[in-house]
């Protein structure tokens, strides 16, 4: 038994110095001869197991859908060919407009196809990965390839009307504020409220000098 509570002792040793302050576990610790970092591991660990158990499909659908395509991204970026950059950078295309069309239309996928929609997916997500599918590259090829192709000079269009809509805003806030700073009634009203606030926050001290005598 002791050679067992020194082992958990070693282990939690390192949440030690954050358990101490909480006198709660300190005093607890003390009452039951262990370390303060030994309860707090234990609060810990109830904790990541009642999220888990709420939220477990959750916690599974982001290790598969982004934890894992991220480690194997990465490993891409480190290899030598450049056929593993292109799938996972397709992957996370496909994924992307996944994500766009489900924010806006998750209701109707969930309305539709519940309660099997969470299954659906994953499922899809599989197959966008799963090297025997590739599904990412199947997808881009045949759905998103030939939309971007048809379309290119309007996405390229819009970009630029974009880009130059929000440079004219920029500048037009940049002129309005410096319209604004070299206004004589804006610096005056600026100067009074400035004013009035030290007045209220010597009121304030005044105050407080008096409750204290």
């Amino acid at each position: 038994m002791d050679q067992i509570k020194q082992k958990l002792r070693d282990a939690t040793a390192i949440l030690d110095p954050y358990a101490k302050e909480i006198p709660q576990l300190v005093e607890l610790a003390k009452q039951l001869d262990v370390n303060e970092g030994l309860l707090l591991g234990a609060m810990l660990s109830v904790v990541v197991l009642i999220t888990v158990f709420l939220m477990g499909w959750t916690i599974l659908t982001c290790f598969i859908t982004v934890l894992f395509p991220m480690f194997k991204s990465i490993q891409a970026i480190q290899s030598d060919g450049d056929d593993d950059d292109k799938e996972w950078l397709t992957y996370w295309m496909v994924f992307g407009v996944f994500r766009v069309v489900d924010m806006f239309f998750n209701w109707l996928f969930v309305w539709l196809l519940d309660p099997y929609w969470a299954f659906i997916e994953l499922g899809f997500f599989f197959y966008l990965m799963a090297p025997q599918f590739k599904g990412a590259l199947t997808i881009y090829k045949s759905v998103l390839k030939p939309i971007l192709d048809a379309n290119k000079d309007k996405i390229q269009d819009l970009i630029k009307q974009t880009t130059s809509q929000a440079e004219a805003m920029k500048n037009q806030a940049a002129n309005e504020a410096m319209k604004a700073a070299s206004d004589p009634n804006v610096l005056l009203k600026g100067t009074k409220l400035m004013a009035e606030a030290q007045a209220a926050a010597s009121n304030m001290a005044e105050d407080n000098q008096e409750h204290k005598e």
